[in-house]
């Protein structure tokens, strides 16, 4: 008993294969962008982005036709980076009692 009428297999049918193929991609690009939509990375470039299109403000002393800067321009941009610099010093941003580890909790 011989079975003639042989029934072709949905997974030999290769318009199945090709459209299982599109739906796995689909799925698989979706969840890649609903990642990357909920992840920091996209706050972090929009915030970039947000930076890049502000104004920079131009300060006093500068020629922006000759892009000549005079001496107290000059002086005025070294005392700012000098004060911003010695902010950052961890002797006057905590005292020695605020870094013990009992303080840290270590």
């Amino acid at each position: 008993m011989s079975n003639t009428s042989e029934k072709p297999m949905l997974r030999n049918n290769p318009v199945f294969i090709i459209f299982l193929s599109c739906l796995i991609a689909a799925i698989m690009s979706t969840v890649g962008f609903l990642a990357y939509y909920g992840s920091d990375t996209r706050k972090t470039v929009e915030q970039i982005q947000i930076n890049n299109l502000e104004e920079v403000t131009v300060e006093e002393g500068i020629d922006l036709d000759t892009g000549a800067f005079d001496a107290d321009y000059i002086d005025a941009v070294e005392a700012n980076i000098t004060e911003l610099i010695d902010k950052q010093s961890d002797e006057t941003d905590f005292s020695a009692t605020e870094l013990t580890d009992a303080a840290l909790g270590l």
